[in-house]
């Protein structure tokens, strides 16, 4: 941070009128002689008639003084002395055709300025102690309005290490109302967010590929849209990717549309939940689960989509074994 005795000396001028200490307190309002680097010199109002041109005995650092605007009134306290001085610094800036003595920051300006500070600081510690409270909230599943539902128990052919999982994942699952209020904010802003990604450097080599694609599928299960909507979503992303690139395969749309669903569904949830991005990042990568019952040889993560899938390996089955 740059010195403020420098920043406030850098600012000030010879014959300026500004408020100086005076015994610590008050403030005095006093002529500009000298600006040094880390003092200023003054001569205190009233002034007598030879005390512009005499050398002032007077000093302070520089970021102990403030602009005189006229237009400030004095305190209520000041004695008689002080209003003297106060009304000599008025007529002298008046006689010069000026209301502001120094282009620097006034009192009552500095004032205003700690208040607004002082508010913002207190609504920032407001805000972060409400997303705080949104944030455990949606992690415990207490959510306003919708009654939690008991939790899912896992199927009777599920794999009972992962039966702990299965039921926490399900534990919330998500309601019409709030499926709707994501497939709004998804429709309005899909477009944008597919293009942030296709932009992204981190698409450049997965936009190449063609016809020989490997399947590595990394679509993840949540429950941020009711399955339908989820899978309405899928679509419409796997849609403007096939439109942006026409000679990309199947399976490499799908796996590009993959990677563009997350991000889709953690700025809408964000949006939705008045939440920043990390924190719905990390609610979105807390409800992933597996689905149970697959051979974990397979590098296909979990996915609803499985019968998609299956319709895709068939219809490039030929492009497969080339």
């Amino acid at each position: 941070m740059p010195d403020r005795n420098a920043v406030v000396a850098q600012n000030l001028a010879k014959g300026d009128v500004i408020w100086v200490p005076y015994r610590l307190d008050p403030l005095w309002p006093a002529l500009v002689n000298n600006i040094y680097p880390k003092k200023v010199s003054y001569s205190f109002f009233p002034l007598s008639a030879d005390d512009e041109s005499k050398k002032s005995r007077f000093s302070c650092a520089p970021k102990l003084t403030y602009a005189f605007v006229t237009t400030e009134a004095l305190p209520t306290n000041a004695n008689d002395d002080l209003k003297e001085a106060y009304l000599s610094a008025c007529k002298y800036l008046s006689d010069k055709g000026k209301t502001r003595g120094a282009n620097i920051q006034s009192f009552g300006e500095a004032k205003v300025e700690d208040r607004v500070k002082n508010e913002n600081k207190i609504e920032r510690a407001k805000q972060e102690k409400s997303q705080k409270r949104k944030l455990e909230k949606l992690e415990s599943g207490d959510e306003t309005d919708d009654s939690k539902p008991p939790p899912v128990k896992a199927s009777s052919n599920s794999n009972p290490g992962h039966s702990n999982t299965l039921t926490s994942h399900h534990r919330i699952p998500i309601t019409e109302r709030k499926s709707d209020i994501m497939m709004k904010t998804i429709d309005d802003r899909l477009e944008k967010l597919v293009e942030e990604c296709w932009s992204n450097e981190d698409f450049s080599d997965s936009r190449k590929h063609l016809m020989k694609d490997e399947l590595t599928i990394k679509l993840k299960n949540n429950k941020f849209l009711k399955e339908a909507d989820y899978e309405s979503v899928f679509d419409k992303v796997f849609n403007i990717v096939r439109t942006k690139n026409s000679s990309l395969s199947l399976i490499t749309a799908f796996n590009i549309t993959s990677h563009i669903m997350p991000h889709v569904l953690i700025t809408c949830y964000s949006i939705c939940k008045n939440l920043d991005y990390e924190a719905a990042k990390n609610i979105y990568h807390q409800q992933n689960t597996r689905v149970l019952g697959l051979d974990p040889s397979m590098n296909i993560p979990v996915t609803d989509h499985l019968e998609e899938l299956c319709r895709l390996a068939c219809d490039e089955s030929a492009a497969i074994q080339k």
